[in-house]
């Protein structure tokens, strides 16, 4: 019987979890959609990650799995810079290493071009974020895409 009623309490705690991992995505999505409305920004959406091209570049555009030069600015949606590239100074990335969001919002940015990518903090670091990064924070990057390597 004790392992009934414990096997019942880690199911309800995992359902606890997961409807409040789902809101907290809904609400994300919600305030980025938000976001982008009250300030006439068009956008693409994949897979909860929407994306502003503010310059288009070629047709050459990176995948998931590909290793790009890029120039960044990471800020939350109240626009706090928490993160930059060095100023003229690319840095390499692999898009397999970087967190969710950012690797979906890349395949539609393209070499010379620049956009912004809105992630939900599901997508990013969520509750567990590295040091200087705000818990459960909608980020966003500024993204110029250099070069795929």
């Amino acid at each position: 019987m004790p392992v009934f009623k414990i096997s019942k309490w880690l199911c309800l705690s995992f359902l606890l979890v997961w409807i409040s991992c789902s809101k907290n995505t809904q609400s994300d999505i919600d305030e980025i959609v938000q976001y982008l409305e009250d300030h006439e920004i068009s956008y693409i959406e994949s897979s909860d990650v929407y994306i502003h091209i503010e310059e288009q570049g070629s047709d050459v555009f990176p995948t998931e799995e590909s290793i790009v030069e890029i120039q960044y600015q990471a800020t939350y949606l109240n626009g706090v810079v928490f993160d930059q590239s060095p100023e003229d100074t690319p840095i390499k990335l692999n898009l397999q290493d970087a967190i969710q969001g950012l690797s979906i919002g890349m395949k539609f940015i393209s070499v010379g071009g620049q956009g912004s990518i809105y992630i939900p903090s599901s997508l990013a670091y969520g509750s567990n974020p590295p040091f200087g990064i705000e818990k459960n924070a909608i980020l966003v990057y500024h993204i110029r895409l250099i070069n795929i390597i």
